[in-house]
Parts: structure tokens; sequence; C-alpha cells
């Protein structure tokens, strides 16, 4: 399923499921796009079409969104990483 409905969508999903930054549809629904951030891992705050829908520069404050919750939840977010992170997005991966 890869289908964009919103918050509605936490509704008919696991109330620990993530979602979407940008449209707010849980992962149960639409698939994410995951931008590399080393070798193993991969971040991924936007669904492949809000993705899609954005330019790489656009896309970026979703990904520093996300590097804010996650330090949040108590995952250090390095100056690297973070920099590697938006290197990545502003080259569209």
């Amino acid at each position: 399923m890869n289908i964009r409905i919103g918050r509605i969508s936490k509704l008919f999903s696991p109330p620990y499921l993530g979602a979407c930054f940008k449209c707010k549809t849980t992962w149960r629904f639409v698939k994410g796009h995951s931008t590399p951030i080393n070798d193993r891992e991969g971040i991924f705050p936007l669904c492949k079409k809000c993705w899609a829908d954005l330019t790489p520069e656009k896309r970026a404050k979703y990904y520093e969104m996300l590097i804010k919750e996650l330090k949040k939840d108590g995952y250090c977010v390095s100056r690297e990483e973070r920099a590697a992170i938006i290197a990545a997005v502003l080259a569209g991966k």
C-alpha cells in the first residue's frame, strides 16, 4: 500500500508507528524514502511521494525535524552525521 491519508492513518496503525513528517501518514500506509547516512543505515522522515514532490532544499527541513526528534528520544546525532545527512539530502539521495 502507498496512499497518503494523513493523520487519520493513526487510527488504523499501532500507536508506536511513526509517520511521514510532511503528510503525516503512518508508515503502515506509505513507504519511506531512505537517505543513506553511512554504508549500513539510512534515515527517512518523508514518504516516497512527499520526497518526490519536494526539491532537495525543501526536503532538508524535514530531515532537520527528524534529527531534533531523534535527539529528544536520546539518540545523539553528531555534527559530522548531521552534516553528512544534509549533504546527502541536498545531493538528491
